[in-house]
C-alpha cells in the first residue's frame, strides 16, 4: 500500500482594525470559500489583547465549519464584522462578534492551494459599511 503525504502547510494574514462603532463587512467574490485551500479557511477575532472576543454566541472565528452560512443574491458570501447583534437572519448567520474597542483579524488558510501562498491571491477586503 503506498501511502501519500499531503501538505499541512497553513498560511496566516492579520489585519488590526481601530475601534469603531460602524459595523465593517469583508465580501467576498467566491462563494462559501473566499480562499484558495484544499483543506479548510477560518476568519478568527481577537480583543487588543489578542484574547478572544467573549459574546453570547460564543462565535470566535467563521469560516468552513460554519454550515448555515448564507450566500447573497449574486452567490457571494460577505462576513459581518460588529459588536452589535444584527437584525436581519441572513446578516446574523454570517455575523462575527466585534468588541468595542480595537480588534485584530486573523485569516487562516489550511492545506492552502499554491496561490494562497505564492503571492497570485490576497485576502478580501475590510471595508467599513
Amino acid at each position: 500500500m503506498r501511502r501519500t503525504k499531503r501538505s499541512t502547510s497553513t498560511k496566516t494574514s492579520t489585519r488590526t482594525v481601530p475601534a469603531s462603532t460602524a459595523p465593517i463587512v469583508i465580501p467576498s467574490p467566491l462563494p462559501k470559500a473566499p480562499h484558495p485551500v484544499r483543506g479548510f479557511w477560518s476568519l478568527s477575532i481577537y480583543n487588543e489583547h489578542h484574547f478572544f472576543v467573549a459574546n453570547e454566541m460564543k462565535r470566535f472565528s467563521i469560516g468552513t465549519k460554519n454550515k448555515d452560512l448564507k450566500l447573497g443574491n449574486d452567490e457571494a458570501l460577505t462576513i459581518y464584522v460588529q459588536s452589535d447583534k444584527p437584525m436581519d437572519p441572513a446578516q446574523l448567520a454570517n455575523w462575527l462578534p466585534a468588541p468595542k474597542g480595537d480588534f485584530s483579524l486573523y485569516i487562516r488558510t489550511y492545506w492552502p492551494k499554491a496561490e494562497a501562498t505564492d503571492g497570485q491571491w490576497t485576502p478580501p477586503a475590510v471595508i467599513k459599511a
